[in-house]
């Protein structure tokens, strides 16, 4: 892999008004909810925020803070920057950022229509016309009430923006971002599709764009010509009729005329959320377009986002389609990801998985976790500090959560010993990462092979480990990352004795599936399976006992499931829902339905109904160590996240 090593346009400074950034990397304004109850600052917010700092980037753009105390919050745990109150706490997130030398951001938002009561302390979200928001009215359970704001009210938005803008100023942060991106208020008065008013604020779309050019120029006024203000636009709604490129191209010289210093061009509102945070079933750096279209506009700089690998960043910025690149996701994953791209170790970096868990939190009210890395928001419980007495550890099992049990005992001066039965690393993933759209698993494999081979982690692979061998390794801890084992064919499908397959080993190119396929199970699996197959050419038939597409997938986050189930439909992928398997003959399958009957004829079928646990292998190791820990799919098959995390608490407590 080539290495940078800090050379390239990427690590060069830029300037942005009077500021000059070090690099153009940016951390972008994840919402982390690690702020208290009130929007105050916390340690961990502090922690959070100071990591990515400390991890190279040069820009930070803080999480959007609340303006005012009335609708202005997207949620609960917001970070708040709208009395006098916040004062401190920001002060001192601003000077953790800094002492690293990146340049700290504070972007400030209004919701709008896109919150819900609950977070407005009771209150009706506003928005330009009383529609409500499709996406909030679903968690609601029913249509989230939204009210009209008045032309009074616009004024006094405008001057909360205003405010926090001064505080911002005041308290020491380097510059504000302009939140008018994502649907929100300023956003949902430029688009078409959420603005129906008749008065001065609706129509055309010089006054679509007042609303937003006004607080610009005040909030300009307010801090002077040497505070950088940036601007968070959607450069296109990608609904019909809403926001589009057309006209975001002409509002960002507007932009740009009224005093803003950059703009953060990012895509959609909460109707078209797929864009906004693109699954691993959508290509990399798919809005960079957007941006490049917005930079041959206007003469300020220009920032992209949107699911960009390292790789991919270092392009974008020597091509010229951005000034800089923020990553959200991406630094969830790797805090650390800047510096390693400087210093020539991006193959170290913990990749995104583009699973959207982090996102997903948001709507369950929860801190901002992650997937592939179990720190995110957790750091200051979990120092990484060598461990005064290395233990003699044994892993067994080379799935997700054996690796990472491997790789943080090791990290902590334990010497590690991993025992897998593959050729390979990776377990259950080296069969899910071989769809051509899965390619973010298949870097994590990488990644984890790297990381244990640079830590001395003695590797064995084809070597099936049992408690005899174990008892002659003598380990101090045990760790029993044995993965699930698969569910057997259905009562039908064993009793005809028809020749079936497991799904990973087809995927895996063990068996020939033949042209014509069927697929048992309903699983995000079984559905990325059936996607990959089609998109090779053959005619693929999913029957699942779940209702309704609506629940193929449903481990998935709701993106990442509407997505998977979108590319099926654009496949051709048969879909038998609501089926069960009653009787094979002749090399026919029989479904039954509430419908009725439904034959199948293919050349080969193959099973993904699931995992279930091995307590009975786990309870044949017991005695064998004085510590021993059972993790992953052998104890409670799940997804990768909670056998990642249970594998790193594993290896950290080893």
């Amino acid at each position: 892999m080539e290495r940078w090593s800090g050379k390239g346009k990427i690590f060069e400074p830029i300037k942005i008004g009077t500021m000059t950034v070090p690099n153009r990397i940016v951390a972008a304004p994840f919402c982390s909810r690690l702020a208290d109850a009130d929007g105050f600052v916390t340690p961990e917010l502090i922690d959070y925020w100071r990591e990515r700092a400390a991890g190279g980037v040069g820009m930070v753009v803080l999480e959007a803070a609340a303006i005012d105390r009335k609708c202005s919050r997207m949620e609960r745990n917001q970070l708040a920057a709208n009395s006098d109150d916040c004062h401190v706490g920001l002060a001192v997130l601003a000077e953790a950022i800094q002492a690293h030398g990146a340049k700290a951001i504070l972007q400030l938002a209004h919701a709008g229509r896109q919150t819900m009561p609950p977070a407005l302390w009771g209150q009706t979200p506003i928005a330009p016309s009383a529609i409500p928001c499709p996406y909030m009215s679903r968690l609601m359970g029913g249509p989230n009430p939204t009210r009209e704001i008045t032309s009074d009210e616009i004024r006094e938005v405008t001057a909360s923006f205003v405010r926090a803008a001064a505080r911002s100023q005041l308290v020491g942060f380097d510059g504000i971002e302009l939140h008018f991106a994502h649907g929100y208020l300023v956003a949902s008065f430029l688009s078409p599709h959420t603005n129906k008013r008749q008065d001065e604020y609706g129509g055309s779309l010089e006054n679509r764009a007042r609303f937003g050019l006004d607080i610009v120029r005040a909030c300009r006024a307010e801090v002077g010509a040497g505070f950088p203000i940036g601007v968070r636009i959607s450069a296109d709604e990608y609904l019909d009729g809403g926001f589009n490129l057309e006209e975001s191209r002409i509002f960002a010289q507007w932009l740009e005329a009224a005093g803003a210093d950059y703009l953060h061009v990012s895509a959609s509102n909460y109707e078209t959320v797929e864009m906004q945070c693109p699954t691993s079933y959508q290509p990399h750096g798919l809005l960079v377009p957007l941006a490049d279209a917005i930079k041959a506009s206007v003469k300020i700089p220009v920032i992209t986002v949107g699911s960009i690998t390292a790789e991919l960043a270092v392009e974008i910025i020597e091509a010229g389609k951005a000034d800089l690149v923020a990553f959200g996701r991406g630094l969830n994953a790797d805090p650390h990801m800047a510096r390693k791209m400087a210093e020539g170790r991006q193959d170290e970096i913990i990749p995104c998985i583009r699973c959207n868990r982090c996102v997903e939190s948001e709507g369950q009210e929860r801190p901002t976790r992650c997937e592939t890395n179990f720190l995110t928001g957790r750091r200051l419980q979990y120092p990484m500090i060598q461990v005064r007495h290395p233990r003699r550890v044994v892993v067994v099992g080379g799935g997700p959560a054996g690796l990472e049990a491997a790789r943080v005992a090791a990290m902590r001066g334990c010497r590690v010993s991993l025992y897998d039965q593959n050729d390979r690393l990776g377990g259950a993933l080296l069969a899910a990462s071989v769809p051509r759209f899965m390619d973010d698993h298949r870097r994590l494999i990488g990644y984890y092979e790297r990381q244990l081979r640079r830590l001395d982690v003695q590797l064995h692979l084809n070597c099936t480990s049992t408690p005899q061998t174990v008892r002659q390794d003598q380990p101090d801890t045990l760790i029993l990352a044995l993965g699930g084992a698969p569910i057997p064919p259905p009562r039908a499908l064993a009793a005809n004795g028809t020749d079936v397959a497991q799904v990973a080993d087809a995927l895996l190119g063990k068996i020939d599936v033949g042209q014509k396929l069927l697929i048992l199970g309903g699983s995000y699996i079984s559905c990325q399976a059936a996607a990959h197959f089609a998109e090779e050419g053959r005619h693929v038939t999913l029957a699942s006992s779940r209702a309704d597409a609506s629940q193929l997938g449903a481990e998935l986050e709701a993106i990442c499931r509407s997505m998977l189930v979108r590319l099926l439909d654009d496949l051709d992928v048969e879909l038998l829902l609501g089926h069960r398997l009653v009787e094979v003959a002749g090399g026919k399958l029989l479904f039954a339905s509430a419908g009725g009957a439904t034959e199948v004829v293919a050349d080969q079928t193959l099973l993904s109904l699931g995992y279930l646990p091995r307590r009975e292998e786990i309870a044949a190791y017991q005695g064998l160590a004085p510590r021993i820990y059972a993790v992953g799919d052998c104890v409670r098959p799940r997804r990768i996240g909670p056998a990642i995390h249970e594998g790193f608490v594993a290896g950290y407590e080893a």
